[in-house]
């Protein structure tokens, strides 16, 4: 099956994305919105399209490093990857925060798009653009973390409402 028909039938109802849609590769084709977002960011802390026939072993497909050997992915030695998330491990510097935990896990896109989702905290972090990431990447490497570190330091502080 097509990916892009695998994609329409299997993985955007089931999650509640109306608004997503696939216009040319996969790679970096997705376009969505904040609300069909947080319907990922839903899934990634508790994954139930999978079966349990099809889910790796762990509790926790996304966030647990399903390939923890993979060298020399990006510009790391040591890039670990959960079900379609980077892990954060030990990687320094980072595009996540510098209080962001090893666990961390999320994934950022060729439009600057960043979602990540720090379990200890029970915290997630979205950012959607729609300008091309590399007019913007160095800055974005630079502020990203920058946003990551807010994010997280008025969370724990108890200032994030729901």
């Amino acid at each position: 099956m097509p990916f892009a028909e695998y994609l329409r039938e299997a993985v955007l109802p089931p999650l509640g994305m109306p608004a997503t849609a696939l216009r040319g590769s996969p790679a970096h084709g997705l376009r969505s919105t904040v609300a069909d977002l947080a319907a990922v960011r839903a899934e990634l802390i508790a994954p139930r399209l999978l079966s349990a026939r099809r889910a790796p072993a762990s509790s926790a497909p996304c966030s647990s490093p399903g390939w923890p050997d993979r060298a020399g992915v990006g510009r790391y030695d040591d890039c670990q990857w959960g079900l379609g998330t980077e892990v954060r491990g030990s990687k320094q510097p980072h595009w996540t925060g510098t209080r962001n935990s090893p666990a961390t896990f999320g994934h950022f896109g060729g439009a600057g798009t960043l979602l990540w989702v720090e379990p200890g905290a029970h915290v997630a972090c979205l950012a959607l653009t729609d300008r091309p990431f590399s007019e913007w990447s160095a800055a974005a490497l630079q502020l990203w973390p920058a946003l990551s570190d807010a994010v997280l330091s008025e969370a724990l502080a108890g200032e994030v409402r729901p």
